[in-house]
């Protein structure tokens, strides 16, 4: 299980379910568990400006333009044309539903990263894969589009647009990894083609989905207070000057 895809691995309750187990296994005391949220989930990092400016500055792109990120995970047998995608489509879609103008910018999976420039320059859009933080990247886009990736959860606890592009679905069910949850059992609608997205993005409603974000969380026992590295840090802290 430990390498099944992002699709699978990000939500907390499924962490806990492992260590839960993983403790049984070795006779621990599973009161040494804590639940503090996510550590990359913050309040604090999705809502700063600073951060959201410094990544608009180090990919060149103006303070009042909107950011799609397209991220998509990686595949053992690579297929770039999976990548290549109707970003223009895509964009005026966006522009249409929410009114305002959005720049594409495409981050690739480090597995992927060689890519990244032949493709960005191909389709005229950002290549933001050598950003070196994912989670400010996340806190600076508006909206994400991603296949299987573990960032959809990031970006969905935040309650901000998370769009599914997975033209693969069924080579990559039948060829890559397992996962913990069935794309249809996400809070995020599904396309498997170009067109299927830009209809998703043009009827996207935004109090529908916070409704089945919330459902989602609730659902896999989801709790954060944005404040889990904090917590973490000061266990850490507390722990090494009480050994």
């Amino acid at each position: 299980r430990a390498a099944q895809s992002g699709l699978q691995s990000a939500p907390a309750c499924r962490m806990q379910w492992v260590c839960h187990h993983l403790f049984r296994s070795y006779d621990r005391n599973l009161s040494n568990i804590a639940n503090i949220g996510r550590h990359s989930v913050s309040g604090h990092t999705f809502g700063s400006k600073d951060i959201k400016n410094k990544v608009k500055r180090v990919l060149g792109i103006a303070r009042d333009k909107k950011i799609v990120l397209y991220a998509p995970t990686f595949r053992k047998n690579t297929d770039k044309s999976i990548y290549r995608i109707e970003t223009d489509t895509i964009c005026m879609a966006l522009q249409k539903r929410f009114g305002v103008q959005f720049e594409f910018a495409m981050r690739l999976h480090p597995n992927e990263a060689e890519y990244a420039q032949e493709i960005t320059q191909e389709l005229g859009v950002i290549n933001a894969t050598n950003y070196p933080d994912m989670q400010e990247l996340l806190a600076a886009v508006d909206v994400l589009i991603t296949d299987y990736s573990g960032c959809m959860f990031d970006f969905g606890f935040a309650k901000k647009p998370v769009f599914l592009l997975a033209k693969d679905v069924d080579k990559y069910l039948r060829e890559e990894r397992e996962w913990y949850f069935k794309l249809e059992e996400v809070p995020f609608e599904l396309a498997q083609s170009e067109k299927d997205l830009e209809n998703n993005i043009l009827t996207f409603d935004e109090h529908r989905y916070r409704l089945l974000c919330d459902e989602f969380e609730r659902k896999i026992g989801f709790e954060d207070s944005g404040m889990g590295a904090k917590v973490l840090a000061d266990q850490i802290i507390k722990h090494s000057c009480c050994s």
